[in-house]
């Protein structure tokens, strides 16, 4: 008999993020603005980006910001074709803690678009080398930066 799993117990949002032809970056964007947090596209690099930004009482201008990366996108045919799901979604549920939270916190996250793209064409075409560029121009060189790629549906 064929192992089957039981994905009764997701959440509705999660279970059509991981949908085959899911528009991953509206659903992700929608789930955000349920947890109180807004989003803003960042297109660089023909790349659609999700930039959580939050009010400016979170930074302290004294302080490195962190920046938390992962990425949301999946290309059909690649090795992590369907990766970083539960990780997204771990991250925007704590976006929304970050959202309420009382005190500073100095991060900002980026939901990056086009990181699968470089399992066969190098890291130059990977959406998280295009946001490096910019912070470069931009004199973004101090920050903490996390990237992070987790997997499981």
């Amino acid at each position: 008999m064929p192992y089957t799993i039981n994905m009764d117990f997701l959440p509705e949002e999660f279970k059509a993020y991981i949908a085959p032809g899911a528009d991953r970056a509206t659903i992700l964007q929608d789930y955000l603005y349920s947890k109180g947090v807004d989003s803003a596209i960042a297109a660089i690099d023909g790349r659609q980006h999700i930039l959580v930004q939050f009010d400016s009482r979170f930074y302290n201008p004294q302080l490195k910001i962190n920046t938390v990366i992962s990425h949301y996108d999946r290309v059909e045919g690649s090795p992590g074709a369907n990766d970083n799901s539960a990780a997204d979604f771990q991250i925007a549920d704590w976006a929304g803690e970050l959202a309420r939270w009382q005190g500073t916190h100095n991060i900002r996250i980026f939901f990056t678009d086009g990181e699968e793209l470089g399992w066969a064409g190098g890291t130059l075409q990977q959406g998280a080398y295009g946001i490096a560029n910019v912070f470069k121009r931009l004199g973004i060189i101090n920050d903490d930066i996390y990237l992070l790629d987790s997997c499981g549906r």
